[in-house]
């Protein structure tokens, strides 16, 4: 089958000088610990690919830098400028912090061979795609530096995961404000896979008042579970047909700014809806019961 979205089409679309440009798919080093695309481990990925001879990146000003997944595929780490290719040991310590535990080579080995340091600095190019496109590297896995246009241009492209505002977190890391809660529930289309879940389940979820700490537990289990609850909360600027919450916003206009929402506990529906509302009902007045959000100073719950 042949792939629509090749490696090319996005380097054509940010505007990088094709001919000045090499691919690159570390497969690996002695230093597994860092080996992986969690943020706290860029700094010492970047030092591990800085850290080679000056031809390395065969001339090439823009270094398009993947790392191997399983099989043949690279997840894209960035796209860097080498500013410097034959910077020395020393001259590198001094214009960058040592990063401790990293084994940096002597700057000259037994045999009198200096040791040189790439200055790749990250650039804006792609920068939006870092750790979400995925790309097939081909058969030829063995050939991690690729300067030919040709070979990157037909790389195809597998997979682009969502950015973080369009991805879904997990229920228990839904923490959002009003302004984020009601920017997600209203764009069902632009934010699918975030409301696709909101959708997929019943819940308790807690409303709080982030000014004063006021707050208020509630619970879905109508049409389209949590997004059909929130929903309505959008289109009433946090009110929902809540009495106590109602009285509050009388009391307080424009507070319903300052409210945050998340889940305190989701159930998958079974298919017999009153089955599913009596489960959601219970577990809100045992939440009730735990917060103290009935005649309480800080609950809005009637």
């Amino acid at each position: 089958m042949e792939h629509t979205l090749k490696l090319w089409d996005l380097v054509v679309k940010s505007g990088l000088p094709k001919d000045d440009i090499v691919a690159i798919r570390h497969t690996g080093f002695n230093q597994k610990k860092y080996y992986d695309l969690d943020p706290k481990n860029f700094h010492y990925l970047e030092e591990y690919q800085n850290n080679n001879k000056p031809d390395y990146f065969f001339k090439r000003k823009y270094v398009l830098s993947f790392f191997g997944g399983s099989g043949t595929t690279a997840r894209f780490f960035g796209c860097y400028k080498d500013e410097k290719p034959d910077m020395a040991l020393s001259d590198y310590l001094k214009k960058y912090e040592k990063l401790p535990e990293f084994d940096y080579p002597p700057e000259v080995y037994p045999d009198g061979t200096k040791h040189t340091f790439h200055d790749l600095i990250l650039t804006d190019y792609l920068l939006d795609l870092r750790g979400r496109l995925v790309i097939d590297w081909g058969k030829g896995v063995k050939a991690f530096r690729v300067d030919n246009q040709d070979v990157i241009a037909n790389k195809p492209v597998i997979a682009l995961s969502p950015d973080e505002n369009h991805a879904f977190p997990g229920y228990e890391n839904v923490i959002w404000n009003f302004h984020k809660m009601s920017e997600y529930v209203n764009n069902p289309e632009t934010y699918a896979e975030i409301c696709d879940a909101l959708k997929a389940v019943n819940g308790v979820y807690l409303v709080t008042d982030t000014e004063n700490g006021k707050f208020y537990v509630g619970s879905a289990y109508g049409t389209d579970g949590i997004y059909g609850r929130w929903r309505d909360y959008a289109k009433t600027n946090g009110v929902g047909g809540n009495l106590g919450v109602k009285e509050y916003l009388e009391k307080n206009p424009g507070q319903y700014k300052k409210f945050q929402y998340s889940i305190l506990a989701v159930f998958y529906l079974t298919g017999n809806k009153d089955k599913d509302k009596a489960t959601a009902l219970e577990m809100e007045k045992l939440y009730k019961k735990k917060l103290a959000t009935v005649n309480t100073d800080w609950g809005l719950n009637k």
